[in-house]
C-alpha cells in the first residue's frame, strides 16, 4: 500500500497500479488491508474495492491514462473490462450530445454544410477514441456509430435540397455522406449511406 501511495505522489501511475492492484487481488494483502482499516471494512469484496481504487484513481487521471496503465501493469482482466466499459462511455455521450445539439436547429439547405462540419469537428476525438479502444464487436460503439452516420447523412442529404442542379453543393453532400459512410457499421446505416451515395452520383453525372 505504502508503496503504492508513494508512486502516486511521484505521478508513477503505472507503479502506482502495479503495488495497488496487487493488493487488492491477493488475498492475504487485501485482508490485511481490510482489518487495518477497520472491522466493518471487512465485508468488502475483492471486486468492490477494485471499484473503488479504479473510481479513486479517476479523480487524478483519464479513463485513457487508467486503460494503458491497467493493460499494461494491472492484476485481472475484470479490472480492464470495468474500465473500459466506463471510458467508452463519456466519447458516446459526447457523441450523442453533438447529434442532439444539430436536431435541435433549424437546418437548411444553405447552413446544412456548416453543421456537417460541426458535427465532425465535435465528433472526431470521440470517434478515434472509440476506434482505439472499444472492441470491434462493441453494441454501444455500433449503435452510436449508426446513430453519427445517419445524421451526418440526413445533414448531407439537406444540402442539396433545392439545389439537384449545384455541382458545388453535390460535391459537398457525396463528401460528407462518404464520411457517414465511414463511420456507418450497421448493415442499414451503410446501405442508407451507400443509396444517398448512389443517387448524388446519378445528379452528378446528369448535371456535367
Amino acid at each position: 500500500m505504502n508503496l503504492g501511495v508513494l508512486a502516486l505522489t511521484q505521478g508513477d501511475l503505472d507503479d502506482a497500479v502495479d503495488h495497488l492492484t496487487t493488493l487488492v487481488h491477493d488475498a492475504e494483502q487485501r485482508s490485511q488491508f481490510l482489518s487495518a482499516i477497520g472491522p466493518d471494512s471487512t465485508q468488502i469484496d475483492e471486486t468492490q474495492l477494485a471499484r473503488v481504487l479504479i473510481n479513486e484513481l479517476k479523480q487524478s487521471f483519464s479513463w485513457e491514462e487508467l486503460l494503458n496503465s491497467y493493460q499494461s501493469y494491472g492484476s485481472t482482466y475484470d479490472d480492464d473490462e470495468y474500465i473500459q466499459s466506463q471510458a467508452i462511455s463519456e466519447p458516446i455521450k459526447t457523441i450523442n450530445e453533438s447529434i442532439d445539439k444539430i436536431e435541435a436547429r433549424r437546418v437548411t439547405p444553405y447552413n446544412a454544410e456548416v453543421y456537417c462540419r460541426q458535427l465532425l469537428n465535435e465528433t472526431s476525438e470521440a470517434l478515434s477514441f472509440l476506434d482505439e479502444h472499444a472492441d470491434s464487436d462493441s453494441v454501444q460503439k455500433s449503435m452510436v456509430c449508426d446513430k453519427l452516420a445517419k445524421q451526418l447523412s440526413w445533414l448531407a442529404d439537406k444540402i442539396t435540397d433545392d439545389r439537384t442542379e449545384d455541382l458545388n453543393a453535390l460535391r459537398q453532400a457525396r463528401m460528407y455522406t462518404q464520411k457517414a459512410l465511414e463511420i456507418a457499421q450497421g448493415d442499414s446505416a451503410i446501405e442508407e449511406c451507400k443509396s444517398q451515395l448512389s443517387s448524388i452520383n446519378s445528379l452528378m453525372a446528369s448535371n456535367l
